[in-house]
């Protein structure tokens, strides 16, 4: 390590880092390349990528340079390119703020944004080890953190209230996660919308060990998911035996209510007020279509009716599709989570006394308190 990073305030290995020292950085720098960025990233880290190291030569050696002279002039952290970016990232922040770096080139990236960040008056971090490290510690952290946790599952057909449940939950004070909602890039807190864009699955990890580190361990956590096949992706083994400790709440949803729920979501799709907005509307909707009935194993000639009831241009909402899609998709996705079984119960309405009073009956049944009873 350089006499410059000697000076840096502090290195700091992940596994010395809980989730409130996280919270306690007034920014984290990710110095690794965007697609890197995109797989996975730290909890609030912001990317910022340098120029990266010029290719291999056509032997296959690479080439013995100065970390500074591979990179491209123009794109050297003291360029004014480099310091625009730095600037933006760093304006609002107060002198002596405290900043993590991390990168995944043996500290060399990390270095130079941690020297540049020191003498702007920034107190930093440097993550030993580097992402490597971080992703080693997520694992362990997935292997350990739910056996020592209450995990609630709660699933719902699509359209069949899941959010209904959300809301009463929180307002009664629980801890709640989605797992859709978790698994999407941007997921809307309306419905668990399976066509969102999906995070890859080591994001969808660092997210749900983030998710659960700040839930309170003494008491029990509600974990949704409505979508087959949680949007592709794949629980931890130890967040599925966890799960697998008690039942699951199923709610079974009139088709009534369901057929409502998906008449207002194409109605929202006809509504937009742009031919684009309402095509990108149109081509989610047929691949979260698709990508459901693939899950529940839809014949595939079922599955080209349903689709076709959705068509390329969306000039007034079809007259069959919501009961359609409600009549396919009638049954919560507990069997997506092997080896977690599940207690069916009713929800004639989605009255905020009748969600109330059906999860009252499903913790009587499970024998599960609600939060400020004994």
């Amino acid at each position: 390590m350089s006499s410059v990073m000697a000076s840096i305030a502090a290195t700091v290995h992940p596994h010395q880092i809980e989730i409130q020292d996280f919270d306690v950085y007034d920014l984290i720098v990710d110095a690794r390349p965007v697609r890197e960025y995109t797989l996975d990233r730290l909890p609030g880290a912001v990317n910022l990528p340098l120029a990266p190291l010029r290719p291999r030569s056509a032997h296959g050696d690479a080439e013995a340079e100065d970390i500074g002279a591979a990179r491209s002039a123009s794109d050297r952290p003291g360029s004014l390119s480099q310091q625009l970016r730095l600037n933006k990232l760093v304006c609002h922040l107060k002198p002596g703020a405290l900043v993590l770096v991390y990168c995944s080139n043996s500290g060399r990236d990390s270095e130079v944004w941690a020297r540049c960040l020191e003498e702007m008056g920034f107190s930093v971090d440097v993550l030993a080890g580097g992402w490597p490290v971080y992703r080693d510690w997520v694992t362990q952290g997935l292997e350990r953190l739910p056996r020592y946790m209450t995990l609630q599952g709660f699933t719902a057909a699509p359209m069949g209230g899941l959010d209904t449940v959300v809301r009463e939950l929180v307002a009664e004070g629980e801890q709640v996660l989605v797992l859709d909602w978790i698994g999407a890039d941007g997921g809307a807190p309306g419905f668990a919308w399976p066509w969102v864009r999906r995070v890859p699955q080591p994001r969808f990890e660092s997210m749900l060990l983030d998710a659960l580190r700040h839930q309170d361990a003494s008491r029990p956590v509600w974990v949704g998911w409505c979508w087959p096949s949680r949007q592709g992706l794949q629980l931890p083994p130890p967040v599925v035996a966890a799960l697998a400790k008690r039942p699951a709440l199923a709610v079974m949803s009139p088709a009534q209510l369901r057929e409502q729920a998906w008449r207002r979501l194409l109605e929202s799709i006809h509504a937009e007020p742009s031919q684009g907005a309402r095509a990108m509307g149109i081509n989610q909707l047929r691949r979260g279509v698709e990508r459901a009935g693939d899950s529940l194993g839809v014949a595939p000639e079922e599955m080209a009716s349903l689709l076709e009831l959705v068509p390329d241009a969306l000039a007034e909402v079809p007259t069959d599709a919501a009961r359609r899609f409600a009549e396919v998709f009638d049954t919560p996705c507990v069997a997506t989570i092997d080896g977690v079984e599940s207690l069916r119960v009713d929800l004639p309405s989605r009255e905020s006394a009748v969600v109330a009073k059906m999860l009252g009956q499903f913790r009587a049944l499970c024998d599960l308190s609600r939060v400020g009873q004994a």
